[in-house]
C-alpha cells in the first residue's frame, strides 16, 4: 500500500494543478497583512469543511485541523504562513493584489494553498496510522505568530513527533528542492537606536550636540563589529535599514533615531552580536557628549532542520520525476518556523520556484516578486509524501 502511494504520489499532486493555482491565485488576489488574516482565516475553514475536514480557529487568525488515521500513531504537524507584506505590488500578472499597498510577496499565498491540497490529498489516499496536523499560522512576518500558535496549544495534545514547513524560494530553478541539514535561515534580532544629543541652529554647531554626525560614526564603527569582533568562519549580518533625524536642512536636531536588524547561526554568535552593539551605543555617542540607548525587538531564533527528517524527505524528492534536491549554504534570511523546530524536531524545506531562469527572478518582499506555479505540484507531493513516509516508518 505504502509503496503504491508512493509511486502515484506526484501524478496525484499535478492532478490537483487546477485548484492549487485557483487556491493560490484567491490569496493573492486578497492578501492580509500580520494579525488582520480573518478573511483569510474564515476562507480556509471554510475550503477545509467543504472537503470533508473539520478545521477549527487557533489564536485570533490561524487555523488548524488534524487529520486522523485508522490505527494510533505518532503525529506529523505540516505548516503554512499565511500573511502578507505592506508592499504595493508591480507585479505584471492578471491577478495582481486587489488590496492596494499589501501583497504576497514571499510566496505565503502558495504556501497555503499547497497545505490545503496536501489536507485534501491525505484524507483521500487515507492514514494507516498516526495523524497529521495542519497548521496555517499567521503573522510570520515579524508579527510573533509562531509564538502565538504555541501559546494556544499547537504543540500539545498529542505533542507532534515531527514538524515540516516549505517555503518557495525564486532564487532556485523551479524543480529545485533546498533540503538543508542544519541550520537553514537565521537567528534575527531587529534593534532601535536613539541617539539624544543637544538641539540647535545649524549656523551654530559649537552650541548644540549634533545627534547626526554622532549616528555617522555609530554607522561606520558598527560594521567592525562583524569584520573584526567575529570569527572569520562564523556567518553574522550587521545592517542599518532606516535612519531618521532632523526637520530642516538648517537645524541640528535633538535625537536621531536608527533601526537595523543582526542576523545569526549560532547563539554564541547572536550574544557576542547584541553584547557588541549594545556596548558601542552605549560609549561612543557619551564620548561625544551625547547619550545612546538600544532595544532588541521581533527576534527568533535560527530555522534549524533535525537531520533524520530532513534524510527523510530527501529520500522522497530522490523519487520524485522532475526533482532535484541541492544542499545550498544557509540563507540570512529569518523564519519564525525556527521557535517549533525548537521544540519539535522537523525541517524547514526550501521548493525554486524561479522558473528555468532564476537569475531573473525577482527576489522576495520585492514589488516585482511572481512565483512560477509549476512549483505548487511538487511542493504539494513533498507535503503529502513526507507526511506518508514518515507516519509509516516511525
Amino acid at each position: 500500500m505504502y509503496t503504491t502511494h508512493t509511486k502515484s504520489l506526484l501524478n496525484d499532486a499535478r492532478a490537483e494543478r487546477d485548484a492549487l493555482i485557483s487556491l493560490r491565485r484567491h490569496f493573492h488576489m486578497h492578501p492580509e497583512i500580520s494579525g488582520q488574516e480573518r478573511e483569510t482565516q474564515a476562507f480556509v475553514c471554510a475550503t477545509l469543511e467543504a472537503w470533508g475536514i473539520a478545521a477549527s480557529p487557533l489564536g485570533e487568525t490561524g487555523v488548524v485541523a488534524t487529520l486522523k488515521g485508522a490505527e494510533p500513531g505518532p503525529c506529523m504537524l505540516l505548516r503554512a504562513d499565511m500573511d502578507a507584506l505592506p508592499i504595493d505590488e508591480t507585479a505584471p500578472v492578471p491577478f495582481r493584489s486587489r488590496v492596494p499597498g499589501v501583497m504576497h510577496a514571499c510566496g505565503h499565498d502558495t504556501h497555503m494553498a499547497m497545505l490545503l491540497v496536501a489536507a485534501k490529498m491525505l484524507r483521500e489516499r487515507g492514514l494507516p496510522r498516526g495523524s497529521v496536523r495542519c497548521l496555517f499560522q499567521p503573522a510570520e512576518e515579524g508579527g510573533g505568530g509562531a509564538q502565538m500558535m504555541i501559546d494556544a496549544g499547537v504543540l500539545r495534545a498529542p505533542v507532534p513527533d515531527a514538524a515540516l514547513a516549505l517555503h518557495v524560494w525564486s532564487l532556485f530553478a523551479t524543480g529545485e528542492v533546498a533540503i538543508i541539514d542544519g541550520p537553514v535561515m537565521a537567528a534575527v534580532d531587529g534593534f532601535e537606536i536613539e541617539i539624544t544629543g543637544r538641539g540647535t541652529h545649524g549656523a551654530t554647531p559649537e552650541s548644540g550636540i549634533d545627534p547626526i554626525a554622532i549616528a555617522a560614526q555609530l554607522v561606520t564603527a558598527a560594521q567592525q563589529i562583524v569584520a573584526r569582533r567575529i570569527a572569520p568562519h562564523d556567518a553574522a549580518v550587521l545592517t542599518f535599514g532606516r535612519i531618521q533625524g532632523g526637520s530642516a536642512f538648517n537645524i541640528i536636531p535633538e535625537q536621531v533615531r536608527l533601526l537595523g536588524t543582526l542576523r545569526s547561526f549560532v547563539p554564541e554568535v547572536r550574544a557576542q552580536l547584541r553584547d557588541a552593539l549594545a556596548d558601542l551605543v552605549a560609549h561612543l555617542p557619551a564620548a561625544m557628549g551625547a547619550t545612546g540607548r538600544i532595544a532588541y525587538f521581533t527576534e527568533h531564533a535560527a530555522t534549524v532542520n533535525d537531520p533524520r527528517i530532513a534524510a527523510v524527505v530527501r529520500d522522497l524528492a530522490a523519487s520524485l520525476p522532475g526533482v532535484t534536491a541541492i544542499q545550498p549554504r544557509p540563507l540570512m534570511a529569518g523564519e519564525d518556523f525556527g521557535l517549533i523546530l525548537a521544540q519539535v524536531p522537523g525541517a524547514m524545506i526550501l521548493v525554486g520556484c524561479g522558473g528555468s531562469t532564476p537569475a531573473d527572478a525577482a527576489p522576495h518582499h520585492h514589488p516585482d516578486f511572481a512565483v512560477d506555479e509549476d512549483c505548487l505540484p511538487m511542493g504539494t507531493a513533498l507535503l503529502v509524501g513526507t507526511a506518508e513516509r514518515f507516519l509509516a516508518t516511525r
